[in-house]
C-alpha cells in the first residue's frame, strides 16, 4: 500500500521544486542558516502541494487514464488506491500545505495559492486549450 501512495505522490517529480532553492544562491544567502531553513521548508511545501495537484489531476483523469497504456498503471486508474482515499489524502495535504505556507509569510502564501489555483485551472480547463496549456506549464 505504501508503494501505491508513493506512486500517487510522485516524489521523483519533486526535484523540479528545487528551483525554490536558487533564490538562496542568487541572493547570497546560502550561508544564512535561518534563510536556508526557510527555503528548505518552502521547497518541502511545494513538494507537498505538487503531490496534491498530482492526486487531484489523477482523480479528474482516472477514466481517460484507464484507456492509456502507461497511465492505466497509475494507482487510481488501476484501482489500487480508492478515489475516496485519494480525495482524503489530497484534502489533508492541501490543507496542511496552505496552512503551513501562511506561516512562512503572506507573500509565500499568495504564491502557493496562485500556484495551486493555476494548476487547478490547468487540470480542469486550460490543458484542453491550445497554446494556453503550454503557457501554463511554463508558468
Amino acid at each position: 500500500m505504501i508503494r501505491n501512495f508513493l506512486q500517487l505522490l510522485r516524489p521523483w517529480q519533486w526535484v523540479k521544486n528545487g528551483v525554490v532553492l536558487t533564490g538562496l544562491v542568487f541572493s547570497g544567502s546560502a550561508t544564512d542558516a535561518d534563510k536556508v531553513l526557510t527555503a528548505l521548508a518552502a521547497t518541502g511545501l511545494f513538494c507537498l502541494l505538487s503531490s496534491t495537484v498530482y492526486i487531484i489531476n489523477d482523480l479528474a483523469d482516472a477514466d481517460a487514464d484507464r484507456k492509456h497504456p502507461v497511465k492505466a498503471k497509475r494507482p487510481i486508474a488501476s484501482g489500487r488506491v480508492a478515489p475516496s482515499t485519494a480525495v482524503v489524502l489530497a484534502v489533508i495535504l492541501g490543507l496542511v500545505t496552505l496552512t503551513a505556507s501562511y506561516f512562512l509569510g503572506l507573500d509565500f502564501f499568495i504564491t502557493v495559492l496562485a500556484y495551486f489555483v493555476l494548476n487547478m485551472l490547468y487540470s480542469f480547463f486550460l490543458k484542453h486549450v491550445v497554446i494556453i496549456d503550454v503557457m501554463c506549464i511554463a508558468a
